[in-house]
């Protein structure tokens, strides 16, 4: 009994996985003190710029997927159809799979993101977390303080190693302070932190 209760420790304690899916939008760029701004372009620029972020998580294997990064300001259907195909490949082989996105077409990815994959004949098996900012890293333009960007990419990361713990595998948004069904998600401001709700629906 003793070594069977072990053996249920140690893979409790094991590194989980989390597969990140870069595709670009406000959370892939930085803004210096003097208002310049760049889009990061590579996985080192990544860490180097959330590095505060991600050694918040020691215990966690993050595995990078890098898409040419755009604005997501006009809703590019095909840019849509590969962001689906690679959380598809994904679906299974991690414990969560996390997806960085421009937030004016973040919404309608959720959507469609949820529609297939939950349609899928294998089903949805790793839950799926959608995020990204009102402000580049850095800013601290916005009379809230710093930029968004490092909370959402935190609660994110929370909300997929909550989920995978709970065996709940669908399309989620995790944005300012909420958690958010991917199917219901809308944006509601472009101003606010919480520039994300489902009017008419509880958070998660």
């Amino acid at each position: 009994p003793h070594m069977a209760t072990a053996r249920r420790n140690r893979k409790s304690e094991a590194k989980k996985h989390i597969a990140i899916i870069y595709t670009g939008g406000t959370m892939g760029s930085e803004e210096s003190p003097g208002g310049a701004r760049r889009t990061i372009t590579c996985v080192d620029q990544f860490r180097a710029v959330y590095r505060s972020v991600l050694d918040m998580f020691p215990n966690v294997t993050i595995s990078y997927v890098l898409s040419e990064p755009k604005d997501s300001t006009e809703r590019d259907w095909r840019s849509i159809e590969r962001l689906y195909a690679r959380v598809a490949k994904l679906n299974g082989n991690a414990d969560a799979i996390l997806v960085i996105h421009g937030t004016d077409s973040l919404g309608y990815a959720a959507s469609y993101l949820s529609f297939g994959l939950l349609a899928e004949t294998q089903g949805l098996r790793t839950p799926v977390i959608l995020t990204g900012s009102q402000t580049p890293a850095g800013s601290r333009k916005r009379p809230q303080g710093p930029s968004d960007a490092y909370n959402n990419l935190a609660l994110a990361l929370k909300a997929g190693l909550e989920a995978d713990r709970l065996h709940i595998a669908d399309v989620l948004v995790a944005f300012g302070s909420k958690i958010l069904r991917g199917i219901t998600a809308a944006k509601v401001t472009e101003v606010g932190w919480e520039a994300f709700d489902s009017p008419g629906f509880r958070n998660v």
